[in-house]
């Protein structure tokens, strides 16, 4: 992710343009892990492999699948502030994430009629973040009139308190404000149930409200991610001027950061390369 902007050094006011490496290193990481995730649960839904299935029904699982993707958004709204056109980065973004859905889409039919299917994404990683880009361009002058004190903690929370809103159970939609510790229904603490008229509307999943049989088989809605993004936007005013930031300007390995300077293409390429893989995968075992 090449910076876009200047920011200060220490050095008496002078200005330094160039890489933030560290965030190459992470998002590398991040989207590494979430390759792999992806590859369990298409071993678990398409091969039916039942031990990955009883794996993924785990806290472990749980906790893999919230901080991957969870450090991989909070990143991406520290690179709004590296990006020239947050409107035009957000509008392609989204524009993939569009083109994901129809391919999805297709597939799903075809994988149907093979005794296969859940590869349908209709609200994805990549539709929250065009849209948060979108919403970052929209309203950035807003946003920069909180101080980044406030907007990176309270994001946090606001992030943790809505978490709940997208939970579903077997029968009816069921979310609410509150925190989630784990994937089970013991490990949540709710604090307001939220009306099930919220979940009745269809076409408000994209928000967060999903109906009653809403499935996805990658599901971001803007609530309770947006928060999240925001506060990974307001962390980096909290550290671009710091010591912090001076000293892993260049952290990092050549291909992990390769890797995450092309997150969205790593993206758009893995899952019908796994997706293939795996289909093989089930028809040799014989699912």
């Amino acid at each position: 992710m090449k910076v876009k902007k200047y920011f200060k050094t220490e050095d008496a006011g002078k200005l330094q343009r160039g890489r933030y490496e560290l965030i190459d290193f992470l998002k590398g990481i991040m989207i590494i892990s979430v390759v792999l995730y992806h590859f369990a649960w298409d071993l678990a839904d398409i091969a039916g492999f039942q031990a990955v299935k009883s794996f993924l029904g785990t806290n472990i699982a749980w906790y893999w699948q919230q901080i991957s993707c969870g450090t991989f958004i909070f990143l991406s709204g520290v690179c709004c502030h590296f990006s020239r056109n947050n409107l035009k980065n957000g509008a392609r973004v989204l524009g993939f994430g569009i083109i994901i859905t129809v391919v999805t889409f297709i597939a799903e039919i075809v994988m149907n009629q093979m005794g296969f299917g859940g590869v349908f994404i209709w609200f994805g990683i990549l539709h929250f973040i065009g849209c948060a880009c979108l919403i970052m361009g929209l309203c950035e002058k807003a946003f920069a009139k909180v101080p980044a004190a406030i907007g990176a903690p309270l994001g946090l929370v606001l992030y943790l308190l809505t978490r709940g809103v997208y939970v579903l159970t077997e029968k009816i939609p069921a979310g609410y404000i509150g925190l989630t510790f784990g994937a089970h229904e013991a490990e949540r603490l709710r604090l307001l149930q939220l009306p099930h008229s919220l979940y009745s509307h269809i076409g408000m999943e994209w928000l967060g409200f999903g109906t009653f049989g809403f499935s996805s088989a990658d599901y971001f809605p803007i609530i309770p991610w947006i928060f999240l993004f925001l506060s990974g936007y307001y962390f980096w005013n909290l550290i671009k001027n710091t010591k912090f930031r001076e000293k892993t300007n260049r952290f990092g390995t050549g291909f992990i950061n390769k890797i995450g300077r092309n997150t969205i293409w790593v993206y758009l390429i893995h899952q019908p390369v796994l997706i293939a893989i795996t289909a093989v995968i089930a028809l040799v075992f014989g699912k």
